[in-house]
């Protein structure tokens, strides 16, 4: 999966966190446990009923993170995949790269504008970039239609009630909705 231009809001905005925020001289921790609880929160189906908007994410287990470690420090995988590590964050803020704590999804939306269900991919950004906890909610969602002849996107903020508060473009005509999780989305390989 390459990063697309829109994909990567999440992390300019983690950029003017940490740039807002000054110096960090901190270090982050990183564990699989760590990542199984963040995907079990973001592996999950989230839903509007009043508007029929569903949204069911997953983990991309075919994602492969780009070299560019000033963008991505950490890939979040589930299922017991990920990687312990700690990172000192030395001076990020002060000339260093923007750090973030990404985990890579695929999933399905069914909205009003679109006549079945579409493939969406994206990405989801965790912590804020400006504390020792890259794991703090609230995670930055950013998501587009797989298939460019069905145009969409879907933006927002997951909380750690369980709420997606998204922007959900269909066809050039965005429209605010909280989204409630309603449960684990059924994942397969």
């Amino acid at each position: 999966m390459t990063a697309s231009r829109s994909s990567l809001r999440p992390l300019r905005h983690a950029l003017f966190v940490l740039l807002a925020a000054g110096c960090l001289s901190d270090t982050v921790s990183y564990s699989p446990d760590q990542d199984d609880r963040a995907m079990a929160v973001i592996a999950s189906v989230f839903s509007d009923t009043d508007q029929g908007i569903v949204l069911s994410l997953c983990e991309d287990l075919a994602f492969v993170a780009d070299d560019n470690t000033c963008q991505v420090e950490h890939v979040v995988r589930g299922g017991g995949r990920g990687i312990a590590h700690e990172e000192d964050h030395g001076n990020v803020g002060c000339g260093g790269c923007p750090l973030a704590n990404v985990a890579a999804v695929k999933g399905t939306l069914t909205a009003g504008g679109l006549p079945a269900p579409v493939a969406v991919t994206g990405t989801v950004t965790l912590g804020s970039g400006t504390s020792d906890e890259p794991y703090a909610f609230p995670y930055f969602v950013h998501l587009d239609c797989a298939d460019e002849a069905q145009p969409c996107t879907i933006e927002g903020t997951l909380e750690e009630d369980g709420r997606l508060d998204a922007t959900v473009t269909v066809g050039g005509e965005p429209a605010e909705r909280p989204l409630v999780r309603s449960g684990a989305a059924t994942c397969g390989g």
